[in-house]
């Protein structure tokens, strides 16, 4: 798999415009033959409802995986398929993190997450995915992929 060197994530209304939604947790997922290898946090987005990844953040989190359970984290990166999905989980899932988290032992990595998982602002959006693949991103400095996602007043009416 070929990361770009950052990639911007863009929330967007289903009809394709801007969604300026703040600190939604956003995932990212990688797939090996197919099938999902990896899932990790791509982080909050801003005021804008937008969010930058960079590949060095992807490998610390594989780092950091790597070396809590090594057997488990064993395939790197560039190993996987040029397919990744974009996610937004529920507000459930966001929930029983920080419950898992808050009963984790100590550390600066446990309390920063746990952090994250409270600041997570995704009750008001329905949980989305969209598959891209990488061999269809513009290979540019900052490539931007969107996340259609929608509130819960746009499924309501």
């Amino acid at each position: 798999m070929q990361f770009p060197a950052a990639l911007e994530v863009q929330l967007v209304q289903p009809d394709g415009q801007p969604l300026a939604e703040e600190n939604v947790l956003v995932y990212i997922e990688f797939y090996l033959d197919g099938a999902q290898r990896y899932l990790f946090v791509a982080g909050l987005t801003d005021a804008r409802g937008r969010l930058q990844l960079l590949p060095t953040a992807l490998e610390e989190q594989l780092s950091f995986n790597r070396n809590a359970s090594p057997e488990t984290f064993e395939t790197s990166l560039e190993e996987c398929d040029e397919t990744i999905s974009l996610l937004v989980a529920p507000g459930e899932f966001i929930d029983d993190m920080a419950e898992l988290l808050g009963n984790a032992p100590d550390s600066p990595e446990a309390a920063a997450a746990l952090s994250m998982y409270r600041a997570a602002n995704t009750r008001r959006l329905s949980p989305a995915r969209v598959v891209y693949n990488l061999t269809d991103v513009p290979k540019t400095d900052r490539a931007r992929l969107m996340l259609a996602v929608e509130t819960a007043e746009a499924q309501a009416s």
